[in-house]
């Protein structure tokens, strides 16, 4: 029985590894891109979450402040109105606050605030119309997100608006603590998914082709009695081990039936000489 050498050789590893890296690298390319897509998808639903909260914080501070604001206005004590907002100001969520007069002017600023830039003059105006704005801008060459509001006397008549500005640092913070999560969960999905792969690849496919590979060795140096561990059944490579062993076991009744011809041509032979 002759083997051909490329089975003989003992590169056969080096091939059953270069298969399980063709089957590990696809399928971790793969989780990586469908990873990264989702992970850019979840990032950026949750920094508009993460500014949606925000807003709405803004908005509950802003509508007290105003309320207060606007009784201060109605006194008139100017302390009390800078005393209020420099309190509220000093909250760790509030970066400063702002009040506008009639004349979209910067009538008080909370102590934090160095350059008391005033936002937009469109929209200062709406909303010393009767409407509520929220934008987002640099202040103090600091991003904040800022609620806007108007303020009233008793008889309705505009008082002037209030601007609530929170930092988006906060958010800035959370979205690397989420990148950094992110990441950790895509290196230990991909080393499970290695680790999975190998055991895999090892348990199904590399100890089945060392079997035959054994097999094909010891036929090839005339032992026909070896067989194939038929492992896994009902796989392709459980199924081309049986077909080998049956495959063995017709090729050793061959022999045998070989041997016995032969046997009985000599015995036959021999039985000629004696008769002649």
């Amino acid at each position: 029985l002759h083997i051909p050498p490329a089975l003989e050789s003992p590169r056969h590893p080096a091939m059953r590894a270069r298969l399980s890296t063709r089957l590990l690298l696809p399928l971790l390319a793969t989780v990586v891109v469908v990873m990264l897509a989702y992970g850019a998808w979840a990032h950026r639903q949750r920094e508009d979450i993460l500014v949606a909260e925000s807003e709405r914080e803004i908005r509950a501070y802003a509508t007290a402040l105003s309320l207060a604001v606007e009784r201060g206005i109605r006194a008139p004590e100017l302390g009390d109105v800078q005393d209020i907002i420099d309190r509220l100001g000093r909250e760790p969520t509030v970066y400063g606050v702002l009040v506008y007069d009639t004349s979209g002017a910067v009538a008080y600023a909370s102590e934090a605030i160095l350059d008391p830039v005033p936002a937009d003059p469109a929209v200062v105006s709406d909303v010393l119309a009767g409407a509520t704005a929220s934008l987002r801008r640099i202040l103090d060459d600091e991003p904040v997100l800022g609620v806007l509001r108007p303020l009233t006397f008793a008889d309705g008549r505009p008082a002037g608006a209030i601007e609530v500005a929170q930092p988006l640092a906060f958010v800035a913070a959370e979205q690397s603590r989420i990148r950094q999560r992110f990441l950790l969960n895509t290196l230990t999905l991909a080393l499970a998914l290695s680790v999975m792969v190998s055991w895999l690849v090892r348990r199904y496919v590399s100890r089945p082709l060392d079997d035959l590979v054994a097999a094909v060795r010891a036929f090839g140096g005339g032992d026909l009695d070896h067989r194939v561990n038929e492992r896994t059944p009902g796989t392709e490579l459980s199924e081309v081990a049986a077909e080998f062993n049956r495959m063995a076991a017709r090729l050793e009744g061959a022999r045998t039936e070989l041997v016995r011809g032969a046997d009985e041509r000599v015995a036959l032979e021999r039985r000629l000489q004696q008769t002649e």
